[in-house]
């Protein structure tokens, strides 16, 4: 879905990073035969906490230190871009500042469950524009503040607080819940962009069967760790790396 929406992009100044825990699976060269302006490829960096059981934080830390642009956008779940997505972000951050988070909005899509385990796709094919109509809309995806599933940070915000926070993945909650307060204690303000709307097939009552569909979250079934409460949420984050420093050594 992805690749084949970013085909379609009418802005072609981007780096694309893709951060992906999926054992045995690298899908650089059918990103890079499509066109596709790959940065990065690979796994989580080892975490600054070993001991947390979730790891969306991590994998987020993971892309902020390869990103060399001045905007970072997450992406997450099965989402397709319009074609002047990208436009869009590099618009909004024109008017809004580099000190302002910002949310775009989702358009919740029903398809056909999931063909086959396959690295490329989980239907027959690769999803295209052809299966996009096909879809039936459930709904529309609104963030009140701030959710990471289609969302946009610039690298000059990532560097003030350092990353987010890698304790926040001690429970799956806490992202959602902790860091827009760690920001605005920061000074960051936050802006929903009620323009920029992105497609996402609902996949959250797949029946999977095997196990692989949903590898993370069998790894952590039954390893909830609740952290103690006075963990002191500072406003930099206390991690094991200096997004300032470190990304800059990797470009030198």
């Amino acid at each position: 879905m992805l690749v084949n929406s970013l085909k379609q992009q009418t802005y072609d100044n981007y780096d694309l990073i893709v951060v992906d825990d999926m054992p045995g699976r690298n899908l650089t060269d059918y990103i890079e035969d499509n066109g596709i302006p790959l940065a990065f490829y690979g796994p989580s960096k080892p975490k600054c906490y070993p001991d947390t059981c979730f790891n969306q934080v991590n994998a987020i830390n993971t892309g902020i230190l390869q990103a060399d642009g001045d905007i970072t956008i997450i992406i997450e779940d099965y989402a397709w871009l319009r074609p002047k997505t990208l436009e869009r972000w590099c618009q909004i951050f024109d008017e809004v500042g580099p000190d302002t988070l910002v949310t775009g909005v989702g358009r919740y899509l029903d398809y056909k469950p999931p063909q086959s385990i396959g690295e490329i796709t989980v239907w027959d094919k690769p999803f295209t524009e052809e299966d996009l109509a096909k879809c039936t809309f459930k709904g529309m995806w609104t963030p009140e503040v701030f959710e990471f599933f289609y969302s946009g940070v610039s690298v000059p915000a990532w560097e003030h607080i350092n990353g987010m926070d890698e304790r926040l993945d001690y429970w799956n909650t806490w992202p959602a819940q902790i860091f827009p307060t760690i920001c605005m204690d920061a000074g960051l303000k936050f802006y929903r962009d009620d323009f920029n709307v992105i497609d996402l097939i609902d996949h959250r009552l797949w029946d999977f069967g095997d196990r692989v569909w949903w590898w993370v979250n069998y790894t952590q079934r039954g390893q909830q760790k609740y952290h103690p409460e006075e963990i002191p949420w500072t406003t930099y984050a206390q991690n094991c790396f200096n997004v300032y420093e470190d990304r800059r050594k990797r470009v030198e």
